[in-house]
């Protein structure tokens, strides 16, 4: 890690890296997260399923919030619970440029969830959210509705495969009816109730949001729509 990073930092033409399934681990990030925070080309990065936990993701979040050109990330199945999820949050508020993050199979919660929201809302770029299988309940997926309800930016919410209830999914109908920008949120999974569904439906209908399922190749491309 310490050599990629040190490559990252020096290239000026380094876009995106993959480096997914590594192990890499918290204590593994010390210096990639120095080439991260001072490339000037980097616009993507994947480090799904490194073991990353709390710990990485506040030395991500450090690194994320000095970047001004990173864009798109995904720490899908790392571990991350609320702690890490406000420090992300934090980066998430302050970047200029990031428009997607991927959290799935994390455990960000409802705290973590209510600090990410209050990032979106305050972010003028973020475009995608995916917290699939995050033990997100209600308070964190009202939280979420009421982002989704003040950002100006972001397109795609996918909080499918959370226990949000029925209350939250009428808040995320109501936010469907009054934010301009969003386009897709996926719902699939989510424990709710008949009747909060069909409202949600209702809602997404009248503004011409989509609730289906995307394709795979959807998610790695949306960006560049």
């Amino acid at each position: 890690a310490a050599k990629i990073g040190d490559a990252i930092k020096r290239s000026t033409t380094m876009q995106e890296i993959g480096l997914a399934g590594n192990d890499i681990g918290a204590d593994g990030l010390d210096q990639l997260v120095e080439g991260i925070a001072e490339s000037t080309a980097l616009t993507k990065i994947n480090l799904s399923d490194n073991k990353l936990g709390d710990q990485g993701a506040v030395k991500l979040g450090a690194a994320f919030a000095r970047s001004s050109t990173l864009q798109d990330v995904d720490l899908q199945m790392n571990q991350i619970g609320a702690e890490g999820a406000r420090e992300l949050a934090a980066a998430i508020a302050v970047s200029p440029s990031m428009r997607q993050l991927g959290l799935i199979g994390n455990c960000v919660g409802d705290d973590g969830a209510a600090a990410i929201a209050e990032a979106i809302m305050a972010s003028k770029s973020m475009q995608l959210l995916d917290v699939q299988y995050n033990e997100i309940k209600q308070i964190g997926a009202e939280k979420l509705a009421e982002a989704v309800a003040a950002s100006q930016s972001l397109l795609t919410l996918d909080i499918r495969c959370n226990s949000i209830g029925g209350a939250a999914m009428r808040k995320l109908g109501d936010a469907i009816k009054v934010n301009s920008t969003i386009r897709n949120m996926w719902t699939e999974g989510c424990t709710t109730t008949t009747v909060a569904a069909a409202y949600l439906r209702e809602c997404a209908a009248t503004r011409g949001v989509n609730l289906q399922s995307p394709p795979p190749e959807y998610l790695q491309n949306l960006g560049e729509e």
